[in-house]
């Protein structure tokens, strides 16, 4: 390979990494920023997702926060009475014999999609609801910036994030979801990695 060659080649691979390293740091600003939600239903049964879906619009009431640092304060001060809501659903639907764990902390999420917007994969702060043995499908959602709840997608509901982290969420280049995919890849092993440090 003549020198000009490999001059192209050694630009073109710096250029990449540059592109990813710009994109990851991106991404793990926008982990940050973010307070998700995760509620587990206990089964597929049409009970179950329905009581989901309830625990769902009852905690839509907790949403209305001006930045993340207050949502998790709201939280923190809420989860008694999430708690309560929770109960006084299940025993509405004679389903008051399931147990409830409610956890507010950092979890491990995969690349999704919320209608028009891209969350990269990554640990972020998160409330987790988990109804009984919590195998059903599951509820994902964002609790800051208020992006899932009900609420229609606008630049102006994203003011917590810069330029650069609008643009990654937004964007839907195939090229952009390559990135999310190699993320995810290189979050997973992470996960992996950590998890078994912490067995040890």
């Amino acid at each position: 390979m003549k020198p000009i060659e490999k001059s192209l080649v050694l630009g073109i691979i710096l250029t990449i990494l540059y592109s990813f390293v710009n994109f990851g740091v991106g991404c793990e600003n926008i982990n940050k920023k973010v307070l998700r939600l995760h509620i587990l239903a206990n089964s597929d049964t049409d009970i179950d997702q329905n009581i989901k879906m309830k625990i769902k619009n009852e905690i839509q009431n907790f949403a209305n926060m001006k930045n993340k640092e207050e949502a998790i304060k709201i939280c923190n001060e809420n989860l008694v009475n999430m708690e309560k809501i929770i109960y006084k659903e299940l025993r509405k639907n004679n389903e008051n014999n399931k147990k409830i764990e409610i956890k507010l902390g950092k979890n491990f999420f995969k690349t999704r999609e919320y209608s028009n917007i891209t969350m990269p994969a990554g640990t972020y702060d998160s409330l987790q609801i988990k109804v009984g043995s919590g195998k059903g499908k599951n509820w994902w959602c964002i609790l800051f910036p208020v992006l899932c709840l009900g609420v229609a997608y606008t630049n102006s509901t994203l003011t917590a994030f810069n330029k650069n982290e609008k643009k990654i969420t937004t964007n839907k280049k195939p090229d952009l979801k390559f990135k999310f995919k190699i993320l995810e890849l290189h979050e997973t092993l992470k996960k992996r990695i950590r998890n078994i440090f912490q067995k040890k």
